[in-house]
């Protein structure tokens, strides 16, 4: 081994390993300037295995000199340098005066970090990502003068064909320039290769230089990013740096031109710049972006909607600052994308606040043919759906205070106005917190609700909204508050938190004039109504569009409609929603007249729709739940409902089919308007008065006219049902008034809104009951439900009426036969009252002559009776004579003999008293005269 130049604390031991690449010239010129140099012409061979030049240890040397004057011209000089890095040169080298080599310079090196480290002292870490480097050139080396001309550099698979010129002068910047051109450049690895030939590898030191760089590049790497087909031309003088042209064929499939300067430091710059833009997809530029900007909630919406701005031609200012260093930043972009126009401008104070988005003004304006593509752009994502033409978005922010703003947003169309503001504040942390007010009007809302992928029910008629409401941001939730507004003459007014920690879940309240049972069912089912044939759809049951959700609200609804009947007034009631399912719970309301309460769930699981529902109904009109006949409800009255349902499927009409359940009905007061019980005295009239056979068709005539009118009052009726198959079914139903009696069942057929049902109305006939047959109408009820057909079945009546006819012709007849015995009979009564009054008659004249003898006799016995009174008072008075005489005479001596003293009378008449039975003679005395005795005629006895 030989040692060149080594002395003392210079030698090897003492190396700096921080000098430049000029002072290793500038040293090895220094060791060759003190090698004699031959003055006779000749050629000198040197090959060694080593040599310690200063600090350095060339391996390999081998050297081909010949002396030239002030100088060697050098055939071929080979050595092996650090870094494994071959060097082969040849020219002319001068050593007299300024020091020089001109020639060709060929150095390869297999380790470029370490030829780095021995050139510059330090290695950049883009060259230690390259495995070779190397380059060829004509080069002119002096201390003032690095020149490399035809140089075709080889970093690593990149290969650069140019010059790079340095030049150095005593109190003056040095100068750069470099003419590159080539397939692939690295612009680290650029750097630090311009950094090694400026004499040091850090970016201060080449920013000493007054550099001008002209760079063609097939693909350009810088900052960890690619660019294909690049060309700039590029200055940089006492810290400006001028753009005179820069373009970029693709950079993130982005087409970039652009020009400008940049001077002043990086707090305080003055810059000012034009570029234009070009881009079929400009997604890929925008992501560009976010990967070497800070992370911000604006950019990363901005970077989501990049799909909408396709086919994007900007053109894009920039200033800032000023030679006096304070004018501010402004910041504009005025073009075109996706067939759209957009102009944006950014002003803010300086560049730290521009950047930190502080005392910024903001204002951009986007317009678009296509709404869709403007909600895009906008950042909403929205679907493949037409909108109104010609949308204009408007947005304008200015900073107040710290990171807060006063903003305002406009979105208008030929039919639709969205508008906008508030303070928010605009950091990372709390983007859009803040509070504001909303105003929306439009004509048609279900357009924008599809662009957001927002199905509502019955969709396809229009949707006008109007809607006013103010809004409050903070990190827990987002609260939506006074709420006001009209959809398709539906008034409603709520308020909404929606939390923003757990996805989907929300609570509030909303009052709302018209609810749809119907509409809301079509929100978790899909069609439930078949609008080409009507009734329940066969489609079958739709994935819900949104699954996962939260959404607790307090209903209340002027209107809810269930779906039968009419609606329910004054509803409330608490809905929760989840997205795939909804539910009812404490709902009340005014129902047919009543009050309602009850809970219903109708849900959506995995293709299969399922309802469950509980409600009770207290007071209903009877009149508002049946049908009109004749302008006037069937039934009038009240009752009570409960009902207990439950169904599933997997369309809705199978639902409906197979709907199971069970209730009770409690009728009070019933009136049936339409049904007349009393009707029995007049059809039986009716049948008096046909002049033909009765028979049932003869009798229906009748009774449609009759049985239809007046009204019967049934009082209290109660009335099980079962609800099975999708059928509500009611039997055994009875009830009665006093003209008749009710029994009957019917069917609801839920799916098909039809009813079968039968009544069969039993009169009372009363005294016209006839044994056999009973005066029964049987009314017979099919159709739907709104107005049901009537059927009436008079057989059993006519019937009745049939045998009461014969009854009473049975009995005419028998009246009849009874009146011809009548006469007979009166004939002969006739004949006996004469032959009676005849005998009659003489009985009469019989009895009047007998009545004359009895009077005779009753005469002769009062004369004989009186004679016989006579003569007892007379013999009384002569006795009572007699014992007074008696008690006056003396006794006289027993056995003594004296006459009877007759009585004054007797005497009076000159004879003696016959004695009973005979005269004084002593013969029977002879009846008197006058009238005989006649034993065949008594007092009062008639003898037959």
């Amino acid at each position: 081994m030989s040692r060149i130049g080594n002395s003392g604390s210079r030698g090897k031991t003492g190396r700096d390993p921080a000098v430049s690449l000029r002072q290793r010239v500038e040293a090895m010129m220094a060791i060759a300037a003190d090698i004699p140099i031959p003055q006779v012409p000749g050629r000198a061979s040197l090959k060694l295995p080593a040599i310690v030049i200063g600090d350095t240890t060339v391996r390999d040397v081998r050297l081909d000199v010949r002396p030239d004057g002030a100088g060697w011209i050098v055939d071929n000089a080979v050595a092996l340098l650090p870094g494994r890095t071959q060097l082969e040169a040849k020219g002319r080298l001068n050593l007299k005066g300024q020091r020089s080599f001109r020639g060709d310079v060929v150095v390869a090196s297999n380790q470029p970090s370490g030829l780095a480290n021995w050139l510059a002292g330090s290695v950049d870490p883009a060259l230690r990502q390259l495995k070779t480097a190397g380059f060829a050139a004509t080069v002119n080396l002096t201390d003032t003068l690095q020149q490399f001309e035809n140089l075709e550099v080889a970093a690593g698979p990149a290969t650069l064909k140019g010059r790079i010129e340095r030049q150095s002068f005593a109190e003056q910047p040095p100068t750069l320039s470099l003419q590159l051109k080539g397939n692939r450049i690295d612009l680290e690895a650029l750097r630090a290769l311009a950094g090694l030939v400026a004499g040091d590898a850090s970016a201060g030191t080449l920013l000493q230089h007054a550099i001008a760089a002209d760079i063609s590049a097939d693909t350009f790497l810088a900052f960890g990013e690619e660019a294909q087909d690049v060309q700039a031309v590029l200055t940089y003088k006492n810290g400006q740096l001028q753009a005179e042209r820069v373009a970029i064929g693709a950079l993130s499939g982005a087409q970039l031109a652009f020009s400008g300067r940049m001077s002043g430091g990086l707090e305080k710059p003055v810059v000012s710049a034009k570029m234009k833009l070009a881009a079929e997809e400009l997604t890929p530029f925008l992501e560009m972006i976010g990967r070497h900007a800070a992370a911000h909630p604006a950019l990363q919406r901005l970077i989501k909607a990049g799909p909408y701005y396709s086919d994007a031609a900007f053109d894009v200012t920039l200033t800032a600052g000023s030679k006096e260093g304070n004018a501010p930043v402004t910041f504009g972009v005025i073009g075109t994308a996706n067939g759209g126009k957009i102009a944006a401008s950014y002003q803010a104070p300086d560049v730290s606040q521009a950047l930190a988005g502080q005392g910024m003004l903001l204002e951009a304006t986007l317009e678009n043919p296509q709404t869709a593509a403007l909600l895009g752009q906008a950042g909403l994502d929205p679907l493949p759906f037409d909108a109104d033409a010609n949308g204009i978005l408007a947005v304008k922010l200015q900073s107040t205070e710290g990171a807060k703003a006063n903003g305002s947003l406009t979105f208008t169309t030929e039919k639709t106005s969205l508008a906008a503001q508030g303070v928010f504040d605009l950091s990372r942390e709390h983007y859009l917190e803040g509070q504001g007010k909303l105003t929306l009007k439009t004509e048609d809302l279900e357009p924008y609700l599809l662009l957001q992928g927002i199905g509502l029910p019955q969709m396809g008629s229009g949707l006008p909204v109007t809607l006013s409401a103010e809004f409050a941001t903070d990190p827990e939730k987002i609260s939506v508050s006074r709420i006001e507004g009209k959809a398709d003459r539906n008034g409603f007014t709520g308020a909404l938190a929606i939390d923003r920690k757990v996805a989907g879940r929300a609570e509030g309240e909303l009052a709302i004039d018209t609810l749809d049972l119907a509409w809301l069912g079509e929100g978790i089912l899909g069609q439930v109504q078949d609008a080409t044939v009507g009734g329940l759809s066969l489609t079958p049951v739709a994935q819900p569009a949104w699954s996962g959700l939260d959404v607790a609200l307090d209903v209340t609804a002027k209107r809810f409609w269930p779906g039968v009947y009419g609606p329910v007034a004054d509803f409330a009631g608490k809905l929760e929603w989840k997205g795939d399912e909804f539910s009812f719970s404490e709902a009340t309301g005014d129902w047919l007249g009543g009050k309602l309460e009850g809970r219903l769930q109708l849900g959506n699981a995995n293709g299969s729709g399922f309802l469950r529902s509980r409600f009770d109904l207290k007071g209903g009109d009877l009149a508002a739940a049946g049908w009109m006949r004749a302008n006037a409800p069937v039934a009038t009255g009240r009752f009570d409902l409960a009902v207990a349902m439950e169904a599933s499927g997997a369309t809705p009409q199978a639902m409906a089919h197979s709907a199971s359940g069970s209730g009770t009905a409690i009728f009070n007061g019933v009136t049936l308007n339409g049904v007349n019980t009393a009707a029995l005295p007049q059809l039986m009239a009716a049948a008096d008065a046909m002049k033909t056979q009765i028979s049932p068709e003869t009798i229906e005539k009748a009774a449609e006219s009759v049985l239809f009118s007046g009204q019967s009052v049934v009082g209290a009726v109660k009335v099980p049902f079962s609800i099975a198959g999708g059928t509500v079914r009611v039997q055994n139903v009875a009830a009665a008034d006093g003209n008749a009696t009710f029994s009957g069942e019917a069917s609801f057929d839920l799916p098909a809104g039809r009813m079968t049902g039968m009544i069969d109305l039993t009169f009372r006939p009363g005294e016209e009951a006839i044994a056999g047959a009973e005066p029964r109408v049987r009314l017979g009820y099919a159709g739907l439900l709104a107005a049901p057909g009537v059927a009436v079945d008079v057989t059993d009546l006519s019937n009745f009426l049939s045998l009461r006819a014969f009854e009473r012709e049975r009995r005419r007849v028998e009246t009849l036969q009874a009146n011809v015995l009548e006469k007979q009979r009166l004939r002969r009564e006739v004949t006996l009252y004469k032959a009676r009054a005849a005998a009659r008659e003489l009985e009469r004249r019989r009895t009047i002559a007998e009545e004359r003898r009895r009077q005779a006799a009753a005469a002769e016995a009062a004369r004989m009776k009186a004679e016989a009174e006579a003569r007892a008072s007379a013999e009384r008075r002569a006795a009572e004579e007699e014992r007074l005489r008696m008690r006056q005479v003396p006794p006289r001596s027993i056995g003594r003999q004296q006459a009877p003293i007759g009585s004054p009378q007797t005497n009076q008449r000159g004879g003696a008293l016959p004695s009973p039975g005979g005269d004084a003679t002593g013969q029977t005395a002879a009846p008197p005269t006058g009238h005989g005795l006649n034993f065949d005629m008594l007092p009062d006895i008639t003898v037959q």
